[in-house]
């Protein structure tokens, strides 16, 4: 799990993923505190290498505020973690 895009994020960052084989994965943003921000995925995926965008923007649509997020993704092996800075 890595994310692309300048950190601290401006504007857009774009979260790069694999998973070996396909199955069900849940990607999403955290604040600080562990309060969900956004759901990116959850769903099935092919296996395979994965790019998607993140705007920083919350489920509802609105920006996240400046401050420090973690990107995790929810696999049967594990949950892997990136940290995002948003400055706005």
């Amino acid at each position: 799990l890595t994310v692309a895009g300048g950190n601290p994020l401006a504007a857009e960052a774009l979260i790069e993923f694999g998973v070996p084989e396909a199955a069900h994965v849940r990607l999403a943003v955290y604040d600080v505190s562990g309060r969900l921000v956004a759901d990116l995925v959850d769903d099935h995926v092919a296996g395979g290498y994965h790019v998607l965008p993140w705007d920083g923007c919350t489920s509802s649509g609105r920006h996240a505020g400046a401050g420090i997020y973690f990107i995790r993704l929810g696999l049967d092996d594990g949950i892997p973690t990136a940290k995002v800075v948003i400055a706005r």
